[in-house]
């Protein structure tokens, strides 16, 4: 079976990695790395996407506001979760 897999770096204080693969029965969470250092200010747009049955988890996905670019949040980082809290930011449905 062929797998298609590529990677996308952004640059935010360090590189953040998002690894995409398709391929039968593996998970496709689009967040394989997560940031948590502090880029609240940078960020035009955060979604959440609920859990599927491509992916598990819940993942935060921010959109930068200069580039346009996604980046991963780390839903465990203080605040992060305060962003969230504060703007009632619900997961997409699949």
């Amino acid at each position: 079976t062929n797998y298609s897999c590529y990677s996308q770096f952004t640059v935010v204080n360090h590189y953040v990695s998002m690894s995409y693969c398709g391929g039968p029965s593996l998970q496709r969470c689009m967040c394989i790395e997560k940031e948590a250092g502090r880029i609240g200010r940078f960020i035009s747009k955060i979604q959440l996407n609920a859990p599927s049955s491509s992916c598990n988890v819940v993942e935060i996905i921010a959109t930068l506001k200069t580039s346009g670019q996604e980046v991963c949040l780390d839903g465990n980082a203080l605040w992060v979760r305060k962003i969230l809290e504060k703007l009632k930011v619900q997961p997409d449905s699949p």
